[in-house]
């Protein structure tokens, strides 16, 4: 064991809290028997009133025992923020202490107070700091009320959040949504996914009692037991939880409403009494962590009901782990985490519609015909110890962080690429021109560090140009800290199409020739012909600067190109290009199967694309007057898009459920104006609506004329005509539509993987950095 990793955890709260008891602890003893020699420092609210002499030794000598150290110091609440800043200079003085006394390897800081303590003691020691990232803190303090939107404490937590980035070695994420929201800009740097884990042998006691004798002890018998665990307020929706209980017990008078929680049950008490409740049907009780198994195996089926909001995205409910460890379905609300596509996928729950009446019932209902498979139990269990199980899931992705974070010493082999882009990875050129390469990238040696000028808020302002004009200061702004990127170490410079979105390409020349390191341009588009914005007009065309692309195409050493087209125009100039196509992960868009009563046609684009779509409408309305099928929109913009004799789901794009849009459809639309601008795109959609099994009708335009084989994999259509009896023929023929996706998935694979063109991607830039 003393030749392991040595590592010091910070947590800023008191070792006796649950979450410490239940979270922290047990990874920890996950750790430490993976060889890692491991020292705990935490913060003690009122230390002197509820701390003893006696029982702090005690308490040591516990952990100690389980091969951990434990250091603590007091916590301090009031004032707010002097009182946190005093504990973080405490902190990072006796933090650095130990660091140096014990020869600390690794800083493990828990949530975003104990990451700021573990950078300063980064800079005095040396010491790799991981950043276990445990949510949205800055978002959920606002969701709960204590912090107000864009208030003081609200700001200079997010700017302490974004140098935490740049200073983290490595980080810990909640969610698979919370890794794809924050962590795609960090290069090379390791992340792992750990969600809030549960130990199977702590639910194997409970599930080995008898429950209908621990039914008949609690009082239950003869009764449906209906229980939510955990903390109530704030982001938790205890009048909402109450009126779902009272829903249940409408359908079904057996029901019984449990409460296990840690807060005060006043609140949750006096919603169910209101409702109807008496004191036969309801217990709302403490119960310590040790106890909640035992009554969640008196329960038949769980609840967990949370407030939607951003924040929400990183969220890992412990109690929806303890609820499946314990075989129960959960009930749960949309927008939690990576809960909706688990209970979807994995059949171990339900989702809620809304927060009505109607919604709950419905659930309900739902729930009940999902409790008539004797399989469930166990399907909730499986499902939490594939997902959720502490040793093999929790503990073995810690251990593998702390292995990379040790290993990762960047050997001068590897070759270091500074990627600029004009927008985030919320942008498809940015996403999959850049973001999806950083990880096979640097399994071929390339380290690759993202750097986009707009962030997610400015780039969604992009398209409103009342709201850009009112954030040009922040523009501004940006504009002087993209001079500062220029300037980032890197042995290459890879521009996706420009570095700045408007002006000369002054960023370009500062990275690369006053560096003198070379370029490697992207071009997905032929951003070489002047293009009129619809919101902005032939102003965005002058502020782009007209002769920005071609004279990067003339200093680049290779130009990237998304199509033959862009790369005929590239070497025409006598400039060196290489085809790579942009592609999609084959393992986020793949196929499924589904059965519906009425097919589903769509089209999934921009604000920018949209007038594409307009142009067919009349075609989609006079079809719908001789076949039936629904209608879906996503990413078209605000205004409202009818089709007479349709029914139309329009929604917003998001990046999260853009591989699900694309599988919720049976017929694809790709419709695309015959111009230069549009036959210099690179057919992304068509990509993606082969990778996803998805058969589609086409314009025959630029390289799209040339993608897949017309046919088999798609159809081609220019004039009205030939898209209504293309459209028609796929609507009327379940079959074809079968046999056309699967040939448009294959035709993906063989030509649009990304490991394959991972490998023409490595080889360019390692071509260019020799």
């Amino acid at each position: 064991m003393t030749a392991g990793p040595r590592a010091l955890y910070l947590c800023y709260f008191g070792l006796r809290e649950p979450l410490v008891q239940t979270q922290v602890l047990p990874y920890l003893r996950e750790l430490v028997s993976g060889g890692t020699r491991m020292w705990l420092l935490t913060f003690e609210p009122k230390l002197r009133q509820r701390w003893t002499h006696e029982e702090i030794e005690r308490w040591r000598r516990r952990l100690r025992d389980d091969g951990i150290e434990w250091h603590m110091l007091p916590y301090h609440k009031r004032p707010s923020l002097p009182a946190t800043l005093y504990d973080v200079v405490r902190g990072a003085i006796r933090a650095t202490w130990i660091v140096r006394r014990e020869r600390i390897d690794i800083l493990h800081a828990r949530s975003h107070v104990a990451a700021v303590v573990g950078a300063l003691v980064k800079r005095l020691t040396g010491a790799r700091l991981i950043f276990d990232f445990r949510g949205f803190l800055a978002e959920e303090y606002v969701d709960s009320g204590n912090w107000r939107a864009n208030g003081i404490l609200y700001k200079l937590a997010k700017a302490a959040e974004r140098r935490l980035y740049l200073d983290s070695d490595a980080f810990v994420v909640l969610t698979e949504r919370a890794k794809a929201l924050l962590f795609s800009h960090i290069g090379n740097r390791p992340v792992e996914v750990i969600p809030c884990c549960v130990s199977e042998a702590r639910f194997a006691a409970a599930a080995a009692l008898d429950r209908d004798a621990l039914r008949a002890e609690l009082g239950l018998s003869g009764r449906v037991v209906f229980v939510y665990a955990g903390a109530m307020g704030g982001s938790y929706m205890t009048q909402e939880t109450a009126e779902l209980f009272a829903v249940a017990r409408e359908a079904d008078p057996r029901v019984y409403a449990l409460v296990l929680t840690q807060g005060s049950p006043a609140a949750m008490v006096g919603a169910l009494e209101r409702l109807g409740f008496t004191r036969n049907d309801y217990r709302v009780m403490k119960a310590a962590p040790d106890d909640v198994p035992k009554y969640l195996r008196a329960a038949d089926v769980a609840l967990s009901l949370a407030r939607p909001s951003y924040a929400r995205q990183g969220a890992s409910p412990t109690k929806f782990a303890e609820y499946l460890a314990a075989g129960l379905p959960v009930i749960s609300t949309r927008g939690v985490g990576d809960l909706d596509t688990e209970i979807e996928q994995a059949r171990v729950g339900v989702l809620l519609d809304g927060v009505d009446r109607a919604a709950f019932a419905n659930a309900c209902r739902e729930v009940e015909e999902l409790r008539r498979d004797p399989a469930l139990p166990e399907r909730c269990r499986h499902h939490a110890r594939t997902r959720y199980d502490l040793e093999t899931v929790g503990g073995e992705r810690y251990r593998r962080l702390y292995r990379a974070v040790l290993q990762r010493t960047v050997s001068t082999s590897r070759v270091r690429v500074l990627a600029l882009a004009t927008y985030p990875v919320e942008a498809a050129s940015s996403r999959y021109r850049i973001v999806q390469f950083i990880e096979p990238l640097r399994a071929r040696g390339i380290d690759l560090s993202f750097v986009p000028f707009l962030d997610r808020s400015l780039y969604e302002a992009l398209y409103e140009r009342r709201t850009l004009l009112a954030r040009l200061p922040v523009v501004a702004l940006r504009a002087l800290r993209r001079v500062g990127d220029a300037f980032r170490s890197a042995d290459i410079v890879f521009v996706q199409r420009e570095a700045m979105l408007f002006g000369p390409p002054l960023i370009e020349w500062l990275a690369t020739r006053l560096r003198r390191r070379p370029l490697v341009l992207d071009l997905d588009d032929a951003t070489y012909i002047a293009y009129v914005s619809p919101v902005y007009g032939r102003l965005a065309t002058l502020l782009k600067w007209p002769s920005k692309t071609n004279g990067l195409i003339d200093r680049s050493r290779v130009v990237t190109c998304g199509n033959p087209n862009v790369a005929a125009y590239v070497r025409a100039r006598g400039a060196n290009a290489v085809v790579i196509p942009t592609v999609v992960d084959l393992n986020v868009f793949h196929p499924t199967e589904h059965e519906r009563e009425m097919p589903v046609v769509g089209w999934i684009g921009s604000h920018g694309t949209s007038p594409f779509l307009e142009r067919l409408l009349p075609v989609l309305e006079e079809l719908a007057a001789e076949v039936r099928y629904r209608l879906t929109i996503v990413g078209a913009g605000r205004g409202e898009i009818r089709v007479p004799g349709v029914e139309v789901d329009q929604r917003p794009w998001r990046m999260h459920s853009e591989a699900e849009d694309f599988r919720s459809l049976d017929v694809g639309l790709y419709p695309i104006a015959d111009d230069a601008w549009s036959a210099g795109k690179s057919g992304l959609k068509a990509v993606q609506y082969m990778a996803s099994g998805v058969p589609f009708v086409m314009s025959p335009v630029g390289v799209c004329a040339t993608m897949g084989i017309a046919g088999e994999t798609h159809f081609l259509a220019t004039t009205d005509a030939e898209w209504m009896a293309a459209l028609r023929c796929l609507i009327v023929d379940a079959p074809l539509r079968a046999t056309m996706g699967k040939a448009g998935r294959a035709f993906a694979e063989r030509h649009y993987s990304l490991e394959q063109h991972a490998d023409a991607l490595a080889a360019v830039l390692q071509g260019a950095a020799s």
